[in-house]
């Protein structure tokens, strides 16, 4: 694999935010959308990691650093990359750096996902990642599923 994760920097937003958005255009149709998703994946307590290659960005994983980490999304751009493991290596990568960044932390960390997206429940699943509950049309009618894993 020839993939650089770094931290995401005020350099690489708008990059991410069109990679994003353009993945997504059905449920993002505004500027004011792609507003909060800047505020998504950089912020107070967030917590984004971008992975280029070839100097472009292929994936990006964010989530909050409050109590216990929490993975919002783990996005990969395409299939070969993908393939490669790329989400597994985000997911690794973003937990390294949030035990870095809070040393004190609980030993889990959690995400949530709806129960249609079978490839990041199965990605999670493998990860070690443990069901800890489940939400009936949790979001926009979707059922939510909550995820744990034990560091």
């Amino acid at each position: 694999m020839s993939f650089v994760i770094e931290p995401l920097t005020k350099g690489d937003i708008e990059q991410c935010v069109n990679i994003l958005s353009s993945a997504a255009k059905e449920m993002l149709p505004t500027d004011k959308d792609k507003e909060s998703l800047k505020r998504l994946i950089y912020g107070v307590n967030t917590l984004s990691l971008v992975a280029k290659k070839d100097k472009r960005i292929v994936g990006i994983i964010s989530g909050m650093l409050q109590m216990t980490p929490h993975i919002n999304f783990v996005f990969v751009a395409d299939e070969e990359s993908a393939r490669q493991g790329l989400g597994s290596l985000l997911i690794d990568k973003f937990l390294e750096a949030a035990k870095k960044q809070l040393p004190n932390m609980p030993p889990c960390a959690t995400t949530s996902l709806t129960t249609d997206n079978t490839a990041a429940v199965s990605l999670y699943s493998a990860k070690g990642f443990k069901v800890e509950g489940f939400l009936k049309e949790g979001l926009m009618g979707k059922d939510i599923i909550f995820l744990k894993k034990k560091l």
